[in-house]
Parts: C-alpha cells; sequence; structure tokens
C-alpha cells in the first residue's frame, strides 16, 4: 500500500517573520500544514523550542492555542512580540504624526 506524501515547497517569509533576523526563522507554510493536520481549532499547540515562532503564530492564526517556549530568552521574546496585538489607537497617533512631518517635503515632489 502505498503512502499518501504530500510535498511542501517552503513560501518565502511573510512580513511577520520579515520583521527579525532570528537564525532559528522555519518555513511558515510548512508549521502552518502540520498544526492544521495534526490539530483541531481549540487544541492546544506546544513548541517547547519556539525559536523564530513560527509554530507559535500559525497555531494562533489557526485557532489554536499555543504555548511557546525556549531556553534562548532571545527566542521567548521575539516570538511574543510576534504575537502582541498592536494597539491602533498608539498605530494611528504615530501615523498621523509621521505625516505630517513629511507631508510638505512629500507634496513638493
Amino acid at each position: 500500500m502505498a503512502a499518501n506524501h504530500e510535498t511542501l515547497e517552503a513560501k518565502p517569509h511573510t512580513a511577520v517573520y520579515r520583521m527579525h533576523k532570528y537564525f532559528a526563522r522555519r518555513p511558515w507554510n510548512v508549521f502552518s500544514s502540520l498544526v492544521s493536520r495534526y490539530s483541531s481549532e481549540g487544541d492546544i499547540v506546544l513548541d517547547p523550542f519556539c525559536g523564530g515562532g513560527a509554530t507559535v503564530v500559525e497555531a494562533l492564526k489557526l485557532r489554536r492555542k499555543a504555548i511557546g517556549v525556549d531556553a534562548n530568552p532571545i527566542a521567548v521574546y521575539v516570538t511574543s512580540m510576534e504575537c502582541a496585538p498592536a494597539n491602533l489607537v498608539q498605530f494611528t497617533a504615530g501615523f498621523d504624526e509621521l505625516r505630517a512631518s513629511v507631508e510638505n517635503e512629500l507634496q513638493a515632489h
């Protein structure tokens, strides 16, 4: 009986993974596929070596609960920052401030 093997080709990193240069960045789409295949919505996914955070981020995107730990505190920090919700009020205020500071220069070009 032949095994049904699906070949997954690594896709380029998306923005959430390009925001850092952590050496343990893994192909997000492969981990997304694994989480999707071997867990269900609402399950808990544990990554005991979270590294660059691909398993944790993809699990959360797939509506799983995720726990990521690592011996390296930088890995934990990178992963937690990838998963942190954005403060849209602060983001909008910062954007408006930046736009106001460059608006005249942009209109001149």
